[in-house]
């Protein structure tokens, strides 16, 4: 069953972001990159993205843990999807994207989100 376990926000601020994430909710900074810093509570990873020109500020995308993608390929196509399960690059969190069908981003990761 597919849990959810990301989400990613875009921010014109993200320092502003991360410490209000932190201090309010308690969150920690479990790594960070060159334009985004991931925040967990231990079950949940939070992504606060620097808002680029193309990018609009606001939710970004929703991470899911899949067991099988396989299967999941087909429940999505059944439910709706604009998209089928792409590959991502080697260096994203998770190994594919599809869209919902309003064309928001789903990442489906088979490893797992990383929420130290």
């Amino acid at each position: 069953m597919p849990r959810i376990r990301h989400l990613a926000i875009v921010s014109p601020n993200r320092e502003r972001l991360v410490k209000f994430y932190t201090d309010a909710f308690d969150m920690r900074v479990i790594y960070g990159r060159p334009t985004s810093t991931h925040l967990s509570d231990g079950d949940f990873n939070l992504a606060i993205v620097d808002q680029g020109p193309d990018m609009k500020a606001g939710l970004y995308v929703i991470g899911f843990d899949v067991d099988d993608l396989q299967d999941l390929q087909e429940t999505l196509r059944k439910a709706g999807a604009s998209s089928d399960p792409t590959p991502m690059p080697k260096d994203h969190d998770a190994e594919y994207r599809a869209l919902d069908p309003d064309g928001n981003r789903l990442d489906l990761a088979v490893h797992g989100w990383c929420v130290v």
